[in-house]
């Protein structure tokens, strides 16, 4: 039994039934399956069947491509939408629409009763993240590359990725945000992020086998194997992260860092690179770090959808896109253009409630 797509668009999401199995097949391949609204809906509207049909004893999301798994939400559609919000040619209700239902979709998967089994293959970033990382069963590879890269493009770690900080190890949640630097499938496991790594030989006979039912653990047990128990980058993170603002871990990261090149490389290359990144993102990053790392799910993505609706006002956002999706000269022109000039002032007004006057989300 197949869920039949309403419309062309819903093609992009195929979903069926294989015995008890709901498979998901993300199929916007020339995109790397870049989530749009009606992908969203299209997964929320078969998650929420499945969720309450009996037939139905596990969820297994994949993608249609070995490149990608998901590269994250249609940034430049929302973009384009925010920037006409900002300059009032629009009352910005897609924008409030897209990331209402991408949060709520989140939070169904993460509280979902039934077994929900990501298989992460190739690249996942962002909103890919949302739609694997909360499920109960997150397998990845060889090829899996993961990142939260929202702050090159003027944005914020969102899809309740706090979530997940109070139990990654150190500081490397921090790292993760504040750079938006890749990790590897094997990294994601020693992160807490993934749930089992499979080798790429083994990739197909998974799938193969979750299609035919059976306790998913006994399932997957053959297949998986264990991986380094450190990401081995954690030790120098939690030394250079640990500065209670960001001009702190500059200044440590700086200290290390001669200009002649003698200095540490990675040093060199992790102040360069957040150096290069928007200002009032990165730290936008570390406040919501600190926040999520106590707070439960429920306040995380509240406060996400806040940022989600304030920040997307900012001229940052829709400049980080044009300059990286749009145009692609890779120079975007940061308001600031330095981390030293972002103040505390504005950072309250983006954590702050809504500006539109929709101040909460529903989950």
């Amino acid at each position: 039994m197949s869920v039949q797509p309403e419309n062309l668009y819903e093609a992009e999401i195929i979903c069926e039934t294989v015995g008890t199995t709901g498979i998901i097949t993300l199929n916007r391949v020339k995109a790397l399956n870049a989530l749009s609204l009606t992908m969203f809906r299209a997964l929320d509207k078969t998650l929420r069947a499945w969720q309450h049909d009996d037939r139905i004893t596990q969820i297994v999301i994949q993608s249609a491509s070995d490149r990608a798994f998901c590269a994250g939400g249609d940034v430049k559609a929302v973009a384009i939408e925010a920037d006409k919000m900002r300059r009032g040619k629009d009352p910005g209700e897609t924008v409030r629409t897209l990331f209402r239902e991408e949060y709520r979709l989140n939070a169904l998967i993460r509280n979902f009763h039934k077994p929900y089994i990501a298989l992460i293959g190739g690249i996942v970033m962002g909103g890919g993240i949302g739609i694997s990382l909360h499920g109960s069963h997150r397998v990845v590879t060889d090829t899996t590359r993961a990142a939260m890269p929202e702050v090159k493009i003027g944005f914020f770690p969102d899809i309740g990725f706090g979530a997940f900080y109070a139990d990654m190890p150190g500081l490397t949640g921090l790292y993760m945000a504040m750079t938006g630097e890749i990790v590897s499938g094997r990294d994601m496991a020693a992160l807490g992020l993934a749930t089992h790594f499979v080798p790429q030989s083994d990739w197909a006979a998974v799938e193969s086998s979750l299609s035919s039912g059976g306790e998913v653990d006994a399932v997957l047990a053959p297949y998986a194997v264990k991986t380094r128990e450190k990401f081995a980058l954690q030790d120098k993170i939690d030394r250079y992260f640990s500065g209670k603002t960001v001009e702190e871990i500059l200044a440590a990261l700086e200290k290390d860092t001669a200009e002649d090149g003698s200095g540490d490389e990675w040093c060199a290359k992790t102040l360069k690179s957040l150096r290069s990144h928007c200002p009032f993102s990165v730290k936008t990053a570390f406040r919501h770090y600190h926040a999520a790392r106590g707070a439960d799910f429920a306040a995380i993505m509240k406060t996400d959808y806040w940022l989600s609706q304030n920040i997307t006002l900012r001229e940052d956002f829709y400049e980080g896109v044009r300059a990286v999706l749009i145009d692609k000269d890779m120079a975007p022109r940061w308001k600031p253009p330095r981390l030293e000039d972002v103040t505390e002032a504005e950072l309250d007004e983006v954590f702050a409630p809504c500006k539109n006057g929709e101040e909460d989300l529903i989950l």
